[in-house]
């Protein structure tokens, strides 16, 4: 009897499972229904569709609301509250021949892409220098160094500068201006705001009079600064901006924007026909693109922006580059599909969006995508009309893998190596003409050499593999390249291998046969804790204009039962095709105040003097004679 009133509940509750099997089928086929229903009504994704590129032109108030609303939707029934999700992406990001115009004696900012420069804290322009720091640039004469010395600073209320750039008589400042309380903080409920109230902005200043910089032009948007790139005399400036999200009536989403070439009095949203949606995005941010010539303060700024967000950036002289990773809905329902899914890390995919770039014209062309994330713009470049991109694919039972695409114009994909380094993950990336460098790591560092000669087909040539790993790669020449990243070893544990960082690591690649590239030289700095900001910035990498000097900035500290050692400062190397020297290193006299205060943040050189910058002094240092000349004291930050 009792066996049969079980048999009876294990029926009762397989019928109830069944039931809730059929409803959900029901829900979600119902709810398919009138996603498509929608959609045939004139939906988001398929009206006002520019067919030449896929963009969607954003109408007026209420299509951007439709829009809004739509993204939400779609994101929720594939990964929860889209709201939250990328109000937390906002809060962790809240977180590429002449590169500057100096004389040829003058090192240069290390930039990704010649003829494309990049902001920096540092930039050398002829006999003086130009540095970031806290709330101030100042501004330095740099020879002769007799005469080196602080003679300007410039600073502007509620504005926090993080990048410069020089171009003649030209200094651009880019940061980030604060625009004031939002309603959330003034006691507005109703609404729910991003965790920023600033905007990016771009200072232009006439340095005729070095000693008394003056302010020309001010361009601002909404938002954060994403990047930004200077080519002549062209700025290309980037902001991600997330809307608030109200629980009542919506606002006015638009990014505002200020160009004082316009005479404008105060901030106000961009115009509806310079807004267009990405309707592959399900991200909520506006990626806005401005373009000015820093030296005519008349003409106004070429303003655009995207509903659909961006991460990283690549540019050459005539293409943009913008990507941005997202979820796989379908490789989700997939692994939804197994009761053991929650194992399985997600898997991403990456949007890529293609601009054309002709003078202050950044016109939107075409967009793909690709499986995996990118590690960071050195993943990405376009050359001869096809688009390189790199990526890391997490996700799924076999866990990691790696791969490269090519794309052509139309960003649709013509070739691929896929399968890289199961289980791994990439850490850099270098493209040299028909050639890419491909760096992953788990336990060991294989150096991939892949050959892209062939966009149909391109290949892998050969296979290094080492221990340790390289974060950035750069070339040396044709045969050789230099790696920089950390050694390691694999040590026993518990009866398991474990891999451990032992240090900082400088290699020296030999990459004339292709198919067998050896690591000629390598030297190691220091102990597991060394630390450059080289690993994640490479425009902290120093090079000299003509001698074979490479410097960065390290720090790292040694304990043990006996002894301590530490060191903070920076090393220079000489590094030619024969192998790697230390040529010299540079410390800074410690502060009193704090040791972040003698921290090294740049190295540059004019002529033979290199000019070692941290927050309270500039320590100039004789690269022939490896003896210190001068150091400059600069004034108290306020």
């Amino acid at each position: 009897m009792r066996k049969t009133a079980w048999l009876f509940i294990g029926f009762l509750l397989l019928m109830t499972m069944v039931v809730l099997g059929i409803t959900q089928w029901g829900s979600e086929a119902e709810e398919q229904k009138q996603t498509n229903e929608e959609e045939k009504q004139g939906n988001v994704a398929s009206v006002s569709t520019d067919d030449s590129n896929g963009l969607v032109p954003i109408e007026d108030q209420d299509h951007l609301n439709e829009i809004l609303q739509q993204i939400d939707k779609r994101y929720e029934k594939h990964f929860g509250s889209a709201d939250e999700t990328a109000r937390g992406v906002m809060e962790s990001q809240s977180l590429d021949q002449e590169t500057s115009s100096g004389s040829s004696t003058n090192s240069e900012t290390n930039v990704q892409v010649d003829g494309v420069d990049e902001g920096d804290k540092v930039k050398v322009h002829g006999d003086f220098m130009y540095y970031v720091r806290a709330q101030q640039v100042l501004v330095l004469q740099g020879a002769p160094i007799e005469e080196a010395k602080h003679i300007a600073t410039i600073q502007e209320e509620d504005f926090y500068p993080t990048q410069i750039y020089t171009s003649g008589d030209k200094l651009v400042v880019l940061g980030s201006k604060s625009t004031g309380t939002s309603d959330l903080q003034s006691g507005n409920m109703d609404m729910i705001a991003p965790s920023q109230f600033s905007s990016a902005a771009a200072h232009v200043y006439d340095l005729s009079n070095k000693e008394n910089p003056t302010l020309l032009r001010t361009v601002s948007i909404d938002g954060s600064m994403l990047t930004s790139r200077l080519v002549d005399d062209t700025l290309y400036l980037l902001s991600m901006k997330y809307p608030a999200y109200y629980k009542e009536e919506p606002i006015d989403e638009r990014p505002k924007i200020f160009d004082s070439a316009k005479s404008m009095e105060e901030p106000k949203p961009i115009e509806y026909d310079q807004l267009s949606y990405f309707p592959d995005s399900m991200n909520k941010s506006f990626l806005t693109v401005a373009a000015f010539n820093i030296k005519e303060n008349e003409r106004p700024a070429s303003i655009d922006a995207y509903l659909g967000s961006g991460q990283t950036v690549y540019m050459n002289e005539s293409t943009l580059l913008v990507g941005q990773s997202i979820g796989n809905p379908q490789a989700e329902q997939q692994e939804n599909k197994d009761e053991e899914s929650f194992l399985v890390e997600p898997t991403m995919d990456t949007l890529l969006y293609r601009f054309d770039v002709n003078d202050t014209d950044v016109d939107f062309k075409a967009k793909g995508k690709v499986p995996g994330t990118v590690i960071n713009q050195f993943a990405l470049e376009e050359r001869d009309g096809y688009t390189r991109i790199a990526t890391t694919i997490r996700g799924g039972e076999g866990g990691s893998s790696n791969a490269l695409y090519v794309l052509n114009e139309s960003m649709d994909e013509t070739g691929s190596v896929t399968g890289l380094a199961q289980g791994e993950q990439i850490y850099s990336v270098r493209y040299m003409e028909d050639r890419a460098y491909v760096v992953t790591f788990e336990r060991t560092d294989p150096l991939f050499v892949i050959d892209l000669k062939e966009p149909t087909s391109p290949n892998v040539l050969g296979e290094l593999k080492i221990p340790g790993f390289s974060t950035y790669l750069h070339p040396l020449d044709e045969d050789h390249l230099i790696g920089f990243g950390k050694e390691t070893e694999i040590k026993q544990s518990d009866d398991r291998e474990i891999v451990e960082e032992i240090g900082y690591k400088v290699s020296l690649f030999n990459i004339e046969d292709v198919t067998n590239p050896i690591e000629k030289d390598v030297m190691v700095f220091g102990s597991d804790s060394a630390y450059s900001e080289l690993e994640h910035d490479h425009k902290a990498f120093y090079t000299h204009p003509s001698k074979p000097y490479y410097g960065f900035p390290i720090t790292w500290y040694n304990f043990d039962d006996s002894s301590s050692d530490s060191f903070q400062g920076a090393y220079v190397l000489n590094i030619t095709k024969d192998g790697i020297q230390e040529h010299l290193t540079v410390e800074h006299p410690e502060s009193e105040e704090s040791k972040y205060e003698s921290h090294i943040e740049r190295l540059v050189s004019m002529d033979d003097n290199l000019y070692t910058f941290s927050f309270k002094s500039i320590v100039v240092t004789d690269l022939e004679t490896k003896e210190k000349v001068k150091e400059i004291q600069l004034p108290k930050a306020e």
